[in-house]
């Protein structure tokens, strides 16, 4: 029922927080989609942050939030703990806000004539940025701090249960919740 520009934001839980048969606890797993009306701006990758902060906020506080675009996905199943291991490396968290691994097209054409590949961008310019503290932020595939992304560290004392969508409505407006998604492709 919803249109590409047009519609409220969706909201759906494809991975709930359970645990494996080992034991072992998995993080939700949820597919966001922020508001759209041909009446405002979206502000692109910034208005999908803002939304991505408060839906997330809501359901877990995690100290740690995951952004990739929706046709994306993960070569190394490894990846959260390479990131991890950079994010929580330092001996003091100010030093890392994001790390993000570096986007790769498949299917182009051999000799990338549009530089869809970016090389000279992820090696040679991004490399030189550690002058500036680093490269930027790419849009995809990075993991936050929630404190560098709300900028002053939120309270740790404020935990968070997994909330309904009657709760999450209050605190991001309008939400739709996402039916007949039933698996990960």
């Amino acid at each position: 029922d919803a249109e590409r520009g047009n519609h409220p934001t969706i909201v759906k839980v494809l991975w709930d927080n359970s645990k494996s048969k080992a034991g072992e606890e998995f993080p939700h797993l949820v597919y966001l989609s922020r508001e759209k009306s041909p009446r405002h701006r979206h502000n692109f990758k910034a208005g999908a942050m803002n939304v991505l902060t408060r839906v997330s906020a809501v359901m877990t506080n995690a100290p740690i939030m995951l952004n990739v675009d929706c046709d994306m996905f993960a070569n190394n199943p490894q990846v959260a703990l390479h990131a991890m291991c950079l994010l929580l490396g330092f001996d003091d968290e100010i030093h890392s806000g994001f790390v993000q691994a570096p986007q790769k097209f498949y299917g182009g054409l051999k000799d990338d004539p549009f530089g869809n590949q970016m090389q000279v961008i992820t090696k040679k310019i991004g490399g030189g940025l550690a002058g500036i503290q680093g490269m930027f932020y790419g849009g995809t595939g990075c993991f936050h701090r929630r404190k560098v992304i709300y900028g002053v560290p939120p309270p740790d004392t404020v935990k968070h249960e997994m909330k309904g969508f009657t709760i999450l409505q209050g605190a991001a407006g309008q939400v739709w919740e996402l039916k007949g998604v039933d698996r990960i492709i």
